[in-house]
């Protein structure tokens, strides 16, 4: 009986161990996902996910229930046998393969530095238009030679 309990228990923490594995790959904190469960309407209201209960399903002292690994599967875009069923070995309900994995995260990193790049250059838009909205007023107001 000790065996089976350990070995209920080690599947227990694998599936907790995914969902945290999950969320950090989506780069979100314990309260960010907690909000977005939250936000997703079910039949009989709203989900009340508090991250301290988050947490304890994620350190395996909670069960995640079907009703929350659909919740958590719709915000991880992930499927949720894999947040049920330790047998399941794919987060996306199939195998996506090492290659296509590297592809997916070198895309990623490219989208990342594309954003950050047009950040900056926004930025700099901003204030050039803001140093020619200066001038314009200074030589209207006469406080720079014409």
């Amino acid at each position: 009986m000790n065996e089976k309990v350990t070995y209920n228990n080690a599947k227990k923490l694998l599936l907790d161990t995914r969902l945290k594995e999950c969320r950090k790959e989506m780069r979100l904190s314990q309260r960010e996902l907690a909000d977005q469960v939250n936000q997703i309407p079910k039949e009989n209201g709203s989900y009340a996910l508090n991250v301290k209960y988050l947490s304890a399903m994620e350190n395996g002292r909670r069960t995640i229930s079907k009703q929350y690994a659909e919740a958590f599967s719709v915000v991880l875009h992930i499927d949720k046998e894999y947040l049920l069923d330790p047998e399941w070995k794919y987060p996306y309900g199939f195998d996506l393969g090492l290659q296509e994995i590297e592809k997916a995260k070198k895309l990623q990193e490219e989208v990342l530095q594309e954003i950050k790049y047009l950040n900056s250059a926004g930025l700099k838009v901003i204030r050039d238009c803001a140093a020619g909205l200066r001038t314009l007023s200074e030589y209207r107001n006469g406080t720079i030679p014409s």
